[in-house]
């Protein structure tokens, strides 16, 4: 079935100028569209809507548009006073309730149900709530910044690690989702409060769209830079059905919202775990360098000061002399003797200097105490003798 481009609108936020988007809905291969949409000014921000009904016929068809309606009308008459991730919880929820009970009012309609995709922005964050495997990516530059995760059977078998995404694509399961509006009253609601930055993109799809492409092709086609807005939606809707056709032309509605901001949100990016750990490791790093440093300072104001220069040449010069030792220990005698004659030589003059004997145990030595203690009457000429026959004794080295 060829596009009905009057099924592409522009979408715009009065209130929000930075705000603009365009969306498409397209019947696919099916006899009815069963997915629904719908935007709105609203006292919380720009909202927008995208929903996928299940149940066959006019029963899916019914949910969807049950399910954006209430929505809407929920969060367009919330309490001002209520945060806003709450308000489009309760909205959800509301909507959940709605579905249920008209099934309960028309018996025939039971068993209906609906998907749900909600996006509210304003200045602040972007609110991004969702039930089933209808989707919301967060697109910055040509990358994924962030998405949703499917509410189904094969996505609980990626989140296990037992198979991968594009497995999940392609697998024959790929439909059998585990939560969706009008099932139960109890319901769970994933919500989630992102900032962005100026230029950031938001992707809001039903099943027939991602479902369609592997989700590398998908970011591509919705992040080109080289495309208008415009453009870029009819080129997506278009390789949707191209690629629908190809298989067969039974392919699912397909429905996608693409919203631009062009200003960046007072809430301000979170830091990724990868960034906080690098800034982990290199503040660890830069602790353990000034922890060092300061240990090496430490020691350095530890160590003595000022040692004398002089004191340093007397060290050198014993050591010199101690290796002389060593290696001739002969030369000890030579050493102290040389030692003695310059301290001499500094004290007295040499002419003048009389040198000093230590007594000698030697047998010249005795025989002068022997005779100076007989004779102690004898004459002066005696004395002199017996000072010349001890005069050649010479005082016995040290050692």
């Amino acid at each position: 079935m060829a596009i009905d481009l009057n099924l592409i609108e522009n979408i715009a936020s009065q209130k929000y100028d930075w705000i603009t988007g365009r969306v498409s809905s397209q019947i696919g291969g099916r006899e009815t569209n069963q997915d629904a949409y719908g935007v709105s000014e609203t006292p919380f921000g720009f909202l927008v809507v995208v929903c996928d009904g299940m149940g066959g016929g006019p029963a899916g068809e019914l949910a969807s548009s049950i399910a954006v309606d209430t929505i809407i009308r929920q969060v367009c008459d919330a309490e001002v006073s209520d945060a806003r991730i709450n308000i489009v919880i309760k909205a959800i929820r509301c909507a959940n309730e709605a579905i249920i009970n008209r099934g309960i009012a028309e018996p025939n309609l039971q068993g209906m149900g609906s998907t749900c995709t909600v996006l509210l922005i304003n200045e602040n964050s972007a609110i991004a709530a969702y039930v089933g495997d209808s989707r919301i990516y967060q697109l910055q530059g040509r990358q994924k910044k962030w998405r949703t995760f499917d509410h189904s059977m094969v996505f609980g078998l990626v989140k296990q690690g037992v198979i991968t995404e594009e497995q999940a694509r392609l697998s024959a399961q790929s439909n059998v989702i585990t939560r969706a509006l009008g099932i139960k009253l109890d319901l769970e609601v994933d919500a989630f409060e992102l900032p962005f930055q100026k230029n950031d993109r938001f992707l809001l799809t039903t099943d027939g769209v991602h479902g369609a492409m592997p989700e590398k092709d998908l970011v591509e086609h919705v992040t080109d830079p080289d495309k208008p807005l415009e453009l870029l939606v009819d080129d997506l809707v278009k390789e949707a059905e191209r690629l629908g056709v190809a298989r067969g032309g039974h392919h699912d509605n397909h429905t996608v919202a693409i919203v631009d901001v062009k200003k960046k949100s007072t809430l301000k990016t979170k830091m990724s775990k990868g960034v906080k750990y690098t800034i982990w490791i290199l503040s660890t790093i830069l602790c353990l360098s000034l922890v060092l440093n300061v240990l090496l300072l430490a020691r350095v104001l530890n160590e003595p000061k000022g040692i004398d220069q002089n004191v340093k040449d007397v060290f050198s010069k014993f050591q010199e002399n101690k290796s002389v030792t060593e290696s001739d220990p002969g030369s000890l005698e030579n050493v102290e003797q040389t030692e003695m004659q310059n301290a001499a030589s500094l004290e007295t003059d040499p002419s003048e200097a009389v040198p000093e004997f230590e007594p000698a145990e030697t047998e010249g030595d005795a025989t002068i105490e022997e005779g100076a203690a007989s004779e102690n009457n004898a004459s002066e000429d005696a004395q002199v003798s017996s000072d010349s026959e001890a005069s050649p004794a010479q005082p016995a080295p040290a050692k």
